[in-house]
């Protein structure tokens, strides 16, 4: 009877072993999926950055050639002037938006990596769990096997008492 208790037991502590290995699994691919947004907001950053730094660039030039035609002009000097301040705010407008989207791109690539790294600790406890639940599986058979031959045991001994006569002693 004990037994059945101690069997019971098991398969309830299997049964609780088995939802948590599942809500780890669970877990697991939430976490997965926040991994793969994180990489995918990683990827738009950096799209956005370099779209940018290739802005940066080209405007860069532009205001460089636009510098050299308002100097050579001296009829155009104050409306080069005007350019001059304009493209200036322009760059810095520039800047700022490199250093925001410089700023983000750190943001995705520390949350990747957090991610990443509890997707690995979650990894690990699912290990372990398997591992529990093999191991309580194998106990749970272990313990049906010797009941079995328990009770194979005890239906021999009872047929063997069947079959045979009592004889008393002299």
């Amino acid at each position: 009877m004990s037994e059945l208790i101690d069997i019971t037991a098991l398969r309830t502590h299997l049964s609780i072993k088995t939802q948590r290995k599942d809500a780890s699994a669970s877990r697991w691919r939430t976490l997965q999926r926040e991994s793969v947004a994180a990489k995918e907001a990683h990827a738009s950053c950096l799209s956005a950055l370099e779209l940018t730094a290739s802005t940066f660039v080209a405007r860069q030039r532009e205001i460089l050639q636009r510098l050299r035609e308002g100097v050579t002009s001296l009829a155009n000097i104050d409306l080069a002037h005007a350019r001059i301040r304009t493209m200036r705010d322009e760059i810095d407008s520039l800047r700022l938006r490199c250093d925001t989207l410089k700023a983000e791109l750190d943001e995705a690539i520390a949350a990747e990596e957090a991610a990443r790294l509890v997707m690995v600790k979650r990894e690990m406890e699912l290990q372990k769990l398997e591992s529990v639940y093999e191991h309580t599986a194998q106990t749970l058979r272990s313990i049906k096997s010797r009941l079995a031959a328990k009770e194979l045991t005890d239906l021999c001994g009872a047929y063997a008492k069947q079959r045979t006569p009592d004889r008393k002693h002299p």
